[in-house]
């Protein structure tokens, strides 16, 4: 892994990504600059400096501009069409709420897109994959085996310990590195055992319920 990192792709994942993209096997796009939550922005010109950041920088870094982006938090108001569309971005992604509280209700629920009166199309996310894969209660994380997203030895490690690999020094912050496993609902955590977790992997159920969007 770390010659293809660095010899293969010059330590930029970047590269792999969108050589994919100009195959025509994956479709890349961006998001807002700071992922602000766009419905609280105080002025419209927040906003658009929010998505114009984020399109100059996936352009610089790929190429291209993107036709889609992903709106933070998946939130949605009425306008953001007008300004998504000015940008010459075709579609977004709001949470099933949104689709499931519109005027009129979409004849297909969440499993198809709907498209605002500034022509964006609009997907929403599958309620039902996105409790398999995000809830700690019914999905993926919630299993014992499955590794604690928010134990991270930024947090956990003593401060001169850390102080040797951190900018600035004396400043906690996330490395990425977690050794715990979510193991239950309390705050005692087990280390993460890769072996266990694999072995889980093959008893997962499937997801059920979902159904493709209509053609």
């Amino acid at each position: 892994m770390r010659d293809i990192y660095e010899n293969r792709y010059g330590r930029n994942l970047l590269v792999p990504l969108k050589r994919l993209a100009e195959q025509g096997a994956l479709e890349l796009i961006t998001t807002t600059a700071t992922h602000a939550f766009l419905p609280y922005c105080a002025t419209e010109e927040m906003v658009r400096a929010q998505i114009a950041v984020g399109l100059r920088e996936f352009a610089r870094h790929m190429g291209f501009c993107p036709q889609g982006l992903w709106l933070p938090e998946c939130a949605y108001r009425p306008g953001l069409g007008r300004v998504l569309r000015a940008f010459g971005l075709r579609y977004t992604f709001v949470d099933a709420h949104a689709l499931r509280c519109a005027v009129p209700t979409p004849p297909h629920d969440v499993y198809a897109p709907v498209e605002t009166p500034e022509g964006v199309a609009v997907f929403a996310r599958d309620p039902k994959a996105s409790a398999q894969v995000w809830s700690r209660f019914t999905g993926y994380p919630g299993d014992p085996d499955y590794r604690e997203y928010h134990r991270d030895i930024g947090y956990e490690r003593p401060q001169a310990y850390l102080d040797r690999y951190l900018e600035p020094a004396g400043v906690r912050a996330p490395t990425g590195i977690k050794y715990w496993r979510v193991t239950g609902r309390s705050e005692t955590k087990e280390p993460y055992v890769p072996e266990r977790a694999n072995a889980r992997r093959g008893r997962m159920p499937p997801i059920s319920g979902t159904r493709a969007a209509p053609s």
